[in-house]
C-alpha cells in the first residue's frame, strides 16, 4: 500500500511539473479550460535584491548559530558524559568525529588507496570534494579533524549567504529568511557543522542556484561540477538548469516559429548546463584509477556497506516495516527509522501541495532528489541527505510565511529535535 501511494503521488507531481515545464518552453499545451489554466498557471513571486549589508549580517548570524551549536554540544558533553573527565578541546573535537567522518579524514590523509579492508579501497563510495577541501585546510591548520570542522563551518556560512541571495531574488526576503532558518534548525541540521560533506554540498548547490537565477552560465558550470563532486545528488542539478534554459530560451517555441538560427545559438548554453555531469565523470574516473572499474563504488556499496539501489517505494516501505518491527530497539527506531519515515512523508506531502505553486525547476529537482535519497535497500542517512534538499525549505517557508503562530511552533519543535539529535550524535548514538 505504501509503495502504491508513493508511486501515485510521484506520478502526479511529475506530471503537473512536467506539464508546466513544457508550457514554459513554448509548447502549445494550454488548455481551453480556464480552471485548468488557473490551476497549472505560473505564480508571480516578489523578487527582492539583498544589500551588501544584509549579506554580511546573514553571514554573521550563520557563523554565530554554528558556534552556538558547538557550545551547546560541549555543555551536553560536560553535563551528561558521566565519565568523570573534564571536557577538553581534544575530547570536544573527538565528539564530532563520528561514523563516516573517519572515511573522509582517511581520503584527505592519503587518498582512496590510504585505507584498505580485505584488499578493497572501501572509501571509494565517498565523493572526494569534501576530503580535498579538508586537505587544503590542513596545510594551514595542521590537524585533520579541526580542518574538517573549519571547512564545514565556512561552507555552511557561504551556503546560507548564497541561499538567502537566490531565494530573495526568487521569492522575496521574508521567505528567504524563513527558508535559511528552517534549513539551519532542521533536526539533522547539526550535520552542517560535523565532519561530513553536507556543508560543502550546501555551499556549491546554493551558489549554483544563485548563479542560475542570474543566468551566469560560466559560474553555473563551475558550481554544478563542484556539486556533483561533493555528493551523488549533485548531478541532479542538471534538472533545474535544463528547465531554466527551457524557460529563458524557449527552444520549442523557436522551432515552431522556425527560428532555426536562434534555436541553434541557444543550444550553446547547454554546454555549461551539461557541465554539471563533469564532476560525476571525474568521480567515475577516480574509481577507474583506483580499482580499474568506473563503477567500483556500486560493488563496494553492496558488498561492504550492505545496500544496493532499489525503487523508492519499496525502499520506503522497508523503512516503515523496520519501524513496526520488534527486531530493532527503541533507540534505533528513534534514531533511524522514525525520523526518516516522518521526513519522507512530509516531503511527499509538500510536493503534492506545491506541484502547481512553485516553479518546475524546484519541484522536479526536489522530486528527483527525494527519489535518489530514499532509494537504498537499507537507508541509514535519509535525514542527513534531506538536510540539504534546498527546495524543501523554500516550500515550507512560503507555506508558513503568513502564519506567524505556525512558524513559531515549527521553529520551536525543530530546535528541540535538533538539540536532541545533536546530543545523540556527539554521544555516538546511531544518528548518521
Amino acid at each position: 500500500m505504501i509503495n502504491l501511494l508513493i508511486s501515485l503521488a510521484l506520478i502526479y507531481v511529475i506530471f503537473v511539473a512536467a506539464y508546466r515545464m513544457l508550457v514554459m518552453a513554448g509548447a502549445p499545451f494550454q488548455s481551453k479550460n480556464a480552471k485548468v489554466n488557473l490551476f497549472l498557471g505560473d505564480t508571480k513571486e516578489l523578487s527582492e535584491t539583498p544589500t551588501t549589508r544584509e549579506y554580511i549580517f546573514i553571514a554573521f548570524e550563520a557563523f554565530a548559530f554554528r558556534i552556538i551549536v558547538y557550545v551547546v554540544s560541549a555543555f551536553a558533553l560536560a553535563l551528561f558524559a558521566g565519565n568523570g573527565q573534564n571536557i577538553t578541546i581534544s575530547s570536544f573535537v573527538d565528539s564530532w568525529h563520528q561514523w563516516d567522518a573517519s572515511n573522509y579524514i582517511r581520503i584527505a590523509t592519503g587518498g582512496y588507496n590510504f585505507w584498505m579492508e580485505n584488499g578493497e579501497p572501501t572509501t571509494l563510495v565517498f565523493f572526494p570534494l569534501y576530503a580535498w577541501a579538508i586537505k587544503i585546510a590542513y596545510f594551514f591548520i595542521r590537524d585533520y579533524d579541526i580542518s574538517a570542522l573549519f571547512v564545514s563551518t565556512i561552507c555552511y556560512v557561504g551556503g546560507i549567504v548564497y541561499m538567502y541571495g537566490f531565494v530573495s531574488l526568487e521569492y522575496g526576503k521574508s521567505i528567504a529568511k524563513k527558508a535559511v532558518i528552517y534549513l539551519s534548525i532542521f533536526p539533522f541540521g547539526f550535520f552542517f557543522g560535523a565532519m561530513m560533506p553536507e556543508s560543502v554540498f550546501l555551499f556549491t548547490a546554493s551558489a549554483f542556484f544563485y548563479y542560475l537565477k542570474k543566468h551566469n552560465w560560466t559560474m553555473v558550470a563551475l558550481f554544478g561540477m563542484a556539486s556533483s563532486l561533493s555528493r551523488m545528488q549533485g548531478i541532479l542539478l542538471i534538472i533545474p538548469a535544463g528547465i531554466e534554459w527551457l524557460d529563458v530560451y524557449k527552444p520549442i517555441k523557436k522551432l515552431m516559429e522556425r527560428k532555426k538560427s536562434e534555436f541553434f545559438r541557444s543550444l550553446l548554453v547547454l554546454i555549461p548546463v551539461l557541465f554539471t555531469a563533469v564532476g560525476t565523470l571525474i568521480y567515475l574516473f577516480l574509481n577507474y584509477l583506483v580499482a580499474g572499474n568506473c563503477f567500483k563504488f556500486l560493488e563496494l556499496q553492496e558488498n561492504v556497506w550492505g545496500h544496493h539501489y532499489e525503487y523508492v517505494g519499496k525502499a520506503v516501505t522497508t523503512i516503515f516495516n523496520y519501524l513496526c518491527s520488534d527486531h530493532y530497539t527503541a533507540n534505533m527506531k528513534a534514531a533511524l527509522w522514525l525520523p526518516q519515515a516522518a521526513i519522507v512523508v512530509l516531503t511527499i506531502g509538500l510536493l503534492i501541495y506545491a506541484a502547481n505553486k512553485h516553479k518546475p525547476q524546484y519541484i522536479l529537482y526536489l522530486t528527483a532528489y527525494t527519489i535518489i535519497s530514499f532509494s537504498a535497500s537499507f537507508i541509514l542517512s535519509g535525514g542527513r541527505y534531506m538536510s540539504v534538499a534546498i527546495p524543501l525549505f523554500i516550500i515550507l517557508a512560503k507555506l508558513l510565511d503568513k502564519h506567524e503562530r505556525s512558524h513559531r511552533a515549527f521553529v520551536a519543535i525543530n530546535l528541540l529535535l535538533m538539540a536532541l539529535y545533536t546530543a545523540g550524535y556527539v554521544f555516538g548514538k546511531q544518528i548518521m
